[in-house]
Order: C-alpha cells, then structure tokens, then sequence
C-alpha cells in the first residue's frame, strides 16, 4: 500500500474509522470502501478500537450514527495511549514529507510545460502504469493526489 500524502491529509479534519485506521499505520485509506470489516486484520483492529474509544461506527446499514471521528478526537486518543501517528503529528514525521513537496512542485513545473496544455495531460491510470513499466510502486490515486495538488500549487 502506498504511503499517504500528509500535505492533503493534513487538510481533512473528520475521518471515517476506515480512513483513520488506514493512516494510523502509515498507509494510504482505500478509496472503495469505509467499512472497516473489509481493512486488513492489523489495520481492522486499529479502526475497532477507535470506533470503541470515540463511539464511532463505520456507519454500514447504521442510520443516525456517529461515522466520523475528528481530528481533536483522534489527537486525544492517540496522547492517553502516548501514540504519536504520523497523520496526526506532523512534527514526527520522517524527511519524506519534505521530498512530497518537491515532488509536488516538480510534477507542477512539468505538468506547466506539457504540451496541448491541461486537456493533454496524461491520466493518473497511464502515470500508474509508466511507473509500474520502469519498477515504481505507485498507485494512480496518489498520481492523482499528487497531479492535484501540483495544479493547486500552479493556480496560487
């Protein structure tokens, strides 16, 4: 699984149990599903255990319940049980954060220059599979994650 984009997550401030669980352990969330019973075994009991510690469901044929945990809520979690995930403390965080960002502004400078312009830029699917061809373990939704923030960066 892919190591998430800390720059956008850091962006998002209620989380499904799922997407918590997922970044708990360092991994990107699946974008199919935030049923927490369809996580791997190690990561499932992370999400169980912090739909238990916050009341939280996964919300799965459940109407009118609590399906998101904040960021506050998650922090104070983390500090009772003296866990320091990277998501949630950015200060902890490895030298990769800093090469996300010139990544970033790398695929800006060259998406910039593409040919044809933004209609001819190449999907996050094709890079996937570019990346595959020549070793790279990339998922086309962090492509596109990335693709994104590089254009955010190019408009500011």
């Amino acid at each position: 699984m892919a190591r998430p984009n800390y720059r956008l997550w850091d962006l998002v401030q209620s989380f499904s149990p799922a997407q918590a669980a997922s970044l708990w352990v360092g991994e990107e969330p699946p974008e199919d599903t935030d049923c927490v019973a369809f996580l791997k075994p190690a990561i499932r009991q992370i999400g169980e255990w912090i739909m238990a510690e916050t009341g939280t469901t996964d919300g799965v044929n459940r109407r009118n319940a609590k399906n998101r945990v904040t960021r506050d809520e998650l922090v104070a979690l983390a500090e009772k049980g003296g866990h320091q995930p990277e998501f949630l403390f950015p200060d902890k965080r490895n030298t990769k954060t800093v090469r996300e960002d010139s990544v970033i502004a790398t695929v800006a400078a060259l998406l910039a220059q593409w040919p044809g312009g933004r209609t001819n830029w190449p999907s996050g699917k094709d890079l996937e599979r570019a990346a595959q061809a020549i070793g790279v373990d990339v998922s086309d939704d962090t492509i596109r994650k990335v693709m994104n923030a590089a254009e955010e960066l190019m408009t500011n």
